[in-house]
C-alpha cells in the first residue's frame, strides 16, 4: 500500500480541523459564560484558549514551507515544561510589581471606564494582586489537596 501523498494528507487534515470546529461549534451550543469557566481542572474556556491560539503546528509548517528542511527541537518534558512555567509566572508576577511600582501618584489617579464603570490605574492595580491572590488561593486551596498534597 503507498503512503498519502502530501496534498491528499494536507486536505485530509483541513477536513479534520474544520470537522473539528463544526464539532466545537456543537458543543457550545447552549453553553453560557458562566458554565464555560466552571471548574479548575481543565474548564471548556480553558480549551478554547488552547486551541485558539497560533498552534506550534502552523508555525512549524510556515518555517517549513519558507525555510525547507528543519530539525525542529523535540517537545520538553513535563519537568522542562513545569520548571519553564513556573519561571514564566514567577516573572511574571515580579514584572508586574515593577509595573506598579513605577507608577506615580499621578498615574494612580488616571481614569477611564471598564465595563461602564469609572475605573482608575489605582483600581485595576489593586484588581490585579487581588486577580493574582484569588489564584494562588485556589490552587492552595483547591487544586493541591484535590490531587493529595497537604
Amino acid at each position: 500500500m503507498t503512503e498519502p501523498t502530501p496534498v491528499v494528507r494536507r486536505d485530509a487534515a483541513v477536513s479534520r480541523i474544520r470537522a473539528t470546529r463544526a464539532e466545537l461549534q456543537e458543543a457550545l451550543e447552549r453553553m453560557s459564560a458562566e458554565d464555560a469557566f466552571k471548574g479548575s481542572e481543565w474548564s471548556v474556556a480553558d480549551a478554547m484558549r488552547h486551541i485558539g491560539g497560533r498552534s506550534g503546528y502552523i508555525t512549524w509548517a510556515e518555517r517549513l514551507v519558507k525555510e525547507g528542511n528543519l530539525d525542529f527541537p523535540s517537545f520538553p518534558s513535563w519537568d522542562e515544561a513545569w520548571k519553564r512555567m513556573i519561571n514564566q509566572t514567577l516573572e511574571a508576577f515580579e514584572d508586574a510589581a515593577k509595573f506598579v511600582e513605577s507608577l506615580s501618584a499621578d498615574d494612580l489617579l488616571k481614569a477611564g471606564k471598564r465595563r461602564g464603570e469609572a475605573v482608575t490605574v489605582a483600581d485595576l492595580v489593586e484588581g490585579i494582586a487581588a486577580h493574582y491572590e484569588e489564584h494562588v488561593k485556589q490552587i492552595r486551596g483547591e487544586i493541591k489537596p484535590r490531587l493529595g498534597f497537604s
